[in-house]
């Protein structure tokens, strides 16, 4: 019905009109969140402060959990002179502005003032990361970070017993396993408990049966079983990187060649074995010589003869292998992530640009699996142009992945 003007009761006149209100129980109210993207929480915790304690809390990771829905999350974090305070980022659809297509960006959170800039054991756990040990000052640590992948908050959770740097992490059971990183040779490590916040000997585990496979920042291939100590070898050649992961019970590596490559765990238990069954993955080629182009300078004789001379010349206590960049792998399900350094621009406006490339696996009969190249995207580009590229030391520290 239309109304006019002149039948419109005088203000003073109109009826109160009477609103009635209801709210729904909070377990109603949280299985319907747990149906909506995380891309939208950060909108829904704005209408009430009862909405945003739903949002973050244990009861909502829990239910979204159980009924199938969480979704992945990639996080990177950087070390990017000359501020070398790790900086985290987390890696989300967005629109690109001159295409109008959606990509995948690296979007900051806040990172931790006084988080390691290096030698921590990185790992996700539920809906947090860890960050364990390091180095501070020049010395170990036992201290433990944990970003809250919810609420992107960070707050120390219980120190290890034992200061540990460059030591090697794993989730078993739904607990943190600890291994290595210290200078004694009789620790087999720790394990920490996040419902009790507390660390334990690793040998009061109950696993008997079970084998937990490590590979150091060394590239020497560990097992540890229940009641004997950490056993280990090390690889015949150098093709492979200081980084792996596990897909699908194997173990997979990228090569300082560019190459991805494969083995099966049982392999690393023979001493005499390991280095001569990593099998490399066909069918990337054209991505194998991205992957070894992207090392901004190539480790071989006379690279090291140039550097040494750069060092005596420009006094410079820095390492070639240190400058190198790493190509870092992480598993997303049943496909490889690998994350990559390019450098990009012309002389004097050089850019440094950060690569995701997410492989699909398949294996075929006998001791072959095919690669397929699913997306690749620039992630983040750094301007290098107050920075002599050949100093800038930008690494990629850590990546992981967070179902929440």
């Amino acid at each position: 019905m239309a109304y006019y003007v002149s039948d419109v009761l005088p203000h003073k006149k109109r009826r109160k009109v009477v609103t009635s209100s209801f709210s729904l129980p909070d377990a109603v109210a949280i299985s319907c969140f747990a149906l909506v993207s995380r891309f939208d929480h950060a909108a829904l915790s704005l209408v009430s402060k009862s909405f945003r304690s739903m949002l973050v809390s244990d009861d909502l990771y829990q239910t979204r959990s159980s009924m199938g829905y969480t979704e992945k999350f990639l996080y990177v974090c950087l070390c990017e002179p000359p501020n070398l305070t790790p900086r985290w980022f987390i890696i989300r659809p967005s629109l690109d502005s001159a295409t109008g297509k959606e990509v995948n960006l690296a979007r900051p959170i806040p990172s931790f003032p006084c988080q390691p800039r290096k030698g921590s054991s990185v790992l996700a756990l539920d809906w947090g990361i860890y960050v364990i040990g390091g180095w501070v000052n020049g010395m170990p640590t036992s201290g433990v970070l944990l970003l809250d992948c919810r609420s992107h908050k960070w707050r120390h959770v219980t120190s290890m017993r034992v200061a540990r740097v460059f030591a090697e992490a794993c989730v078993v059971d739904g607990k943190i396993q600890v291994l290595g990183g210290c200078e004694d040779k009789n620790d087999l490590g720790e394990v920490f408990d996040p419902k009790t916040q507390s660390w334990t000997d690793v040998k009061v585990l109950k696993v008997e049966e079970k084998k937990v496979y490590v590979v150091d920042s060394w590239n020497r291939s560990f097992y540890h079983l229940q009641r004997q100590s950490i056993q280990g070898s090390k690889p015949r050649n150098s093709v492979y990187s200081k980084d792996w992961c596990v897909v699908d019970k194997l173990i997979y590596s990228c090569g300082v060649d560019g190459g991805i490559y494969w083995c099966e765990p049982n392999d690393l238990d023979q001493c005499e074995a390991v280095g001569r069954y990593w099998r490399k993955v066909n069918g990337l080629q054209n991505l194998y010589k991205m992957l070894r182009d992207s090392r901004a300078v190539h480790f071989g004789c006379k690279m090291v003869k140039m550097w040494e001379s750069y060092k005596m010349m420009y006094n410079i206590n820095k390492n070639l292998e240190e400058l190198l960049p790493e190509n870092k792998l992480t598993n997303l399900g049943q496909n490889v992530l690998v994350f990559g350094e390019w450098l990009g621009g012309v002389f004097g406006q050089e850019r440094l640009e950060i690569l995701c490339v997410e492989i699909c696996l398949e294996r075929l009969s006998g001791n072959e699996i095919l690669g397929r190249t699913v997306w690749l995207e620039r992630i983040l580009v750094i301007d290098l142009c107050t920075v002599d590229p050949l100093l800038y030391n930008s690494k990629i520290l850590y990546h992981t992945h967070v179902d929440v």
